[in-house]
C-alpha cells in the first residue's frame, strides 16, 4: 500500500504543478488508465487524517462510475458530473470499430454552443472527414446535492464505451475551452435557482430537435466556442 500511495502522490504532485492547482484527476502515463478522485467510492486511502478515495477507470474494464441508464445497443453522448464536481463525457457507440476508437482518442475536437434564454446546448465535432458530432445536453438540476457548485476545474474526462458490453474502449483527458467552461458554470449555477428548470429544459431540447437536425444545429445555429485542449 505504501508503494501505491507514493506513486499516487508522485503523479498528483506533477499534475498539481502543471495545472497550477486546478486539477481533478490523475493521469497515469497514457490514455489507457486514469485514477479519478471520488469520495463516495471505495478505493485507495491517502491518509488517516485527510481521507480521500480514488476510482480507477481502465480500458477493457466495465464502466461503473455512472449507473442507472440502460445504454445497451445505443449510440449516444451523456455529460455527467460526479460528487466532487468533475465532468465526464460518456460516449456510447454500438459495435465500435478500431477507426472510431482512434478518432475518439486522437482527433481534434471543436465545440459550439447554442443558448436561448436560460437554456444551453453544447455540441462537439471530431474533425474526421465530414466530422462526428455529438450533443452535450446537461440539466444541472437533476443533481440534488451541491456538486454543481463544486465545479472549478476545466478538465473533462472523455470515456468511449462499447454500448453492447459497457466496456471502456478509450479514455481521453482534455481542457474545456475557457469560453465554453465559463458559460457553463455561470448558467448551471443560475439554473439551480430556477423553478421547474428541468421541465422547461426538456421542452426546449425537444423543440430544437423538431426544428433542426444535429448537422443543421452545428452548421447553422451553434456559435463557435473553441477547441478542446486550448
Amino acid at each position: 500500500m505504501e508503494e501505491k500511495q507514493s506513486l499516487v502522490f508522485k503523479y498528483l504532485y506533477k499534475i498539481e504543478v502543471l495545472c497550477r492547482n486546478h486539477f481533478s484527476l490523475i493521469l497515469y502515463l497514457s490514455y489507457s488508465k486514469i485514477i479519478i478522485h471520488n469520495s463516495k467510492k471505495e478505493g485507495m486511502k491517502m491518509s488517516d487524517n485527510n481521507q480521500k478515495y480514488f476510482t480507477k477507470l481502465e480500458v477493457g474494464t466495465p464502466y461503473t462510475l455512472f449507473t442507472g441508464k440502460d445504454m445497451k445497443n445505443q449510440t449516444a453522448s451523456i455529460l455527467e458530473c460526479n460528487q466532487n464536481g468533475d465532468l465526464f463525457l460518456n460516449i456510447y457507440l454500438d459495435n465500435i470499430t478500431p477507426e472510431e476508437i482512434k478518432i475518439l482518442k486522437t482527433e481534434e475536437i471543436e465545440t459550439k454552443l447554442i443558448q436561448e434564454g436560460d437554456y444551453l446546448l453544447a455540441l462537439i465535432k471530431y474533425k474526421h472527414n465530414k466530422g462526428i458530432i455529438f450533443e452535450l445536453e446537461f440539466d444541472p438540476t437533476i443533481y440534488k446535492d451541491d456538486r454543481i457548485s463544486k465545479i472549478k476545474s476545466n478538465m473533462l474526462t472523455i470515456v468511449g464505451i462499447e454500448s453492447n458490453t459497457n466496456i471502456i474502449q478509450t479514455l481521453r483527458w482534455s481542457n474545456i475551452p475557457q469560453k465554453l467552461h465559463s458559460t457553463w458554470l455561470s448558467n448551471w449555477n443560475e439554473a439551480m435557482e430556477i423553478k421547474d428548470y428541468s421541465k422547461g429544459y426538456k421542452k426546449w431540447i425537444n423543440d430544437l430537435h423538431k426544428r433542426y437536425s444535429v448537422l443543421e444545429l452545428w452548421d447553422w445555429y451553434g456559435k463557435y466556442s473553441g477547441k478542446m485542449g486550448e
